[in-house]
């Protein structure tokens, strides 16, 4: 009887899911999109600058930021390139689903030019490299909290 229950369970949710429009079916997979994009932007914002304390601090050495910030360089790539692509393809129909994926490949951007700054630091560690690394970094919070809607404090 369990197994029934069950079984009729499924397939009237799947049946439901279908009889969703497919513009109802974007907005539910674009709100998981910027959902899963903010994280992101808001976790390698706080990985990025835990990297740069623990270097100051010398807990990490430079190899183990280099390696970090590398692998960050990949993956912000490939979502460059996808959201941009994605762009030029007019997959989003509506202009604000557009407009907020604009704001993630530059908030992304962002984020690979704070990286690489980083590295700078690590590679010598003068105030001009910190001062720039800082500005990026503020530039940076100011885009991803205007993004998800953070109060800024």
């Amino acid at each position: 009887m369990k197994k029934i229950v069950l079984i009729c369970t499924l397939a009237i949710l799947s049946l439901n899911s279908f009889s969703q429009t497919c513009e109802e079916r974007e907005e539910k997979l674009l709100a998981t999109i910027g959902g899963v994009s903010g994280t992101m932007l808001y976790n390698t914002y706080v990985l990025i600058d835990v990297a740069k304390d623990a270097f100051v601090k010398k807990i990490y050495e430079t190899e183990k930021v280099t390696q970090l910030m590398n692998s960050q360089k990949g993956m912000f790539d490939f979502l460059i390139k996808s959201f941009e692509d994605n762009l030029k393809e007019k997959v989003f129909s509506k202009e604000n689903d557009k407009n907020f994926i604009e704001s993630i490949a530059e908030s992304i951007k962002g984020l690979k030019n704070q990286a690489a700054l980083l590295l700078k630091i690590t590679e010598d560690n003068i105030p001009s490299n910190t001062e720039a690394y800082t500005k990026q970094k503020e530039k940076n919070w100011t885009a991803i909290s205007t993004l998800l809607g953070i109060a800024e404090e």
